[in-house]
């Protein structure tokens, strides 16, 4: 399987998103303005299982992390 079709588990993004929302006391959408993404797409992510390298890639650098950091095992 390619490596950037592999999935990672959401929680640890979801937990960083959660995080940063409450650290800068922002809406969600607030958060999305933030994160240069809509509010549908964080929406999605707090609900999502799993996510996909890419998706996790990008997300974790706005939030501003490397992927590494989340994942530690699961990114190498």
């Amino acid at each position: 399987m390619d490596d950037l079709a592999r999935l990672l588990p959401a929680r640890p993004l979801q937990s960083a998103l959660r995080h940063k929302k409450c650290a800068q006391r922002l809406s969600w959408e607030q958060l999305a303005v933030h994160l240069g993404v809509c509010a549908r797409t964080l929406y999605r992510l707090i609900a999502a299982t799993e996510v996909s390298y890419v998706v996790a890639d990008r997300m974790a650098c706005r939030l501003g992390f490397h992927p590494v950091l989340l994942w530690p095992k699961e990114w190498s």
